[in-house]
């Protein structure tokens, strides 16, 4: 966050004729210790900070070049209120920045909820994209398919959100906090909302925020690849298929190996969990082999 921001109220905001309106957040618990107004401050307290930190940390991660700053509202039993004013950093003017408003918020509020919807479709399966009709896809366990934008997987494959998400849920009780509403709305728009239940809770056990990554070198083939994405699903020797994602500069050349019959060896910074298990690859080198092997 930048300090000199901290030191605007939303009086002195508006006063200062910013060409839009900062994005209004809320969350509100839902069960019986709500109800009764017995669930505890505290609770609400540590997922206001869990959710500023989900915002930030997909802010920092989707959109270098910005700053956004949450202002609390009114925090109570069950609920907590806040705006998100965003800004671009622009050289061009005196203090380096311009407003941008509900907008550039929302779109980072979209990719957040998006990746909630995603872990409720895969149901704490594991992410596994693959590319139909030109689009990303999440195939869960049970062959229920989810589309996805690329910034929403980035948040999924790295684990950027999990340890907030789980605190976000933390709350939820059996027969004592049954759930919680995410809400955002921006100023003459329809109110956006999610939602998570207790019974859902178990899909956002965070299993580590960060994941172990290396350079690594395998064999295979392209089996699925995105011209606008850049993504696809790379298939070992042994048949394991993982997703990857093309990262180097020959952007073009990656069309005619997806074309290619033969093997490729491709390097890149592999993402292993916490089984040491390989479940993507970030390619930043591809060569066609002309040994024929059995894939």
């Amino acid at each position: 966050m930048n300090r000199f921001l901290r030191r605007f109220s939303l009086a002195e905001v508006a006063w200062l004729g910013m060409p839009e309106s900062p994005l209004e957040v809320e969350l509100r618990y839902r069960g019986p210790l709500v109800d009764d107004g017995t669930m505890s401050l505290d609770d609400v307290v540590k997922a206001l900070e869990a959710f500023a930190g989900a915002y930030g940390k997909a802010a920092d991660t989707l959109l270098s070049g910005t700053t956004h700053e949450l202002l609390v509202s009114a925090v109570e039993v069950g609920s907590f209120r806040l705006v998100i004013l965003a800004f671009l950093h622009n050289p061009a003017i005196s203090d380096g920045l311009k407003a941008v408003g509900g907008a550039t918020a929302k779109w980072v509020f979209d990719k957040i909820k998006e990746a909630i919807q995603a872990k409720k479709h895969l149901k704490g399966g594991p992410v596994k994209p693959d590319i139909r009709d030109n689009k990303i896809v999440l195939v869960a366990m049970d062959g229920g398919s989810f589309n996805i934008t690329p910034e929403a997987l980035r948040l999924l494959e790295e684990r950027t959100l999990d340890a907030d998400l789980k605190k976000l849920i933390d709350p939820l009780s059996e027969g004592f906090v049954d759930g919680l509403d995410l809400t955002a709305k921006e100023e003459n728009g329809e109110p956006d909302e999610e939602s998570i239940e207790y019974a859902q809770k178990a899909y956002f056990a965070a299993e580590g925020t960060t994941l172990e990554k290396h350079e690594v070198t395998l064999v295979g083939t392209l089996v699925s690849a995105s011209k606008e994405s850049l993504r696809g699903t790379f298939k070992l020797q042994n048949g394991t298929k993982i997703p990857y994602h093309y990262v180097g500069k020959d952007k073009i050349s990656l069309h005619g190996d997806y074309a290619y019959n033969g093997p490729l060896r491709v390097t890149g910074m592999g993402k292993f969990d916490a089984s040491a298990v390989l479940i993507s690859i970030d390619i930043t080198d591809a060569v066609r082999l002309q040994q024929e092997l059995d894939l």
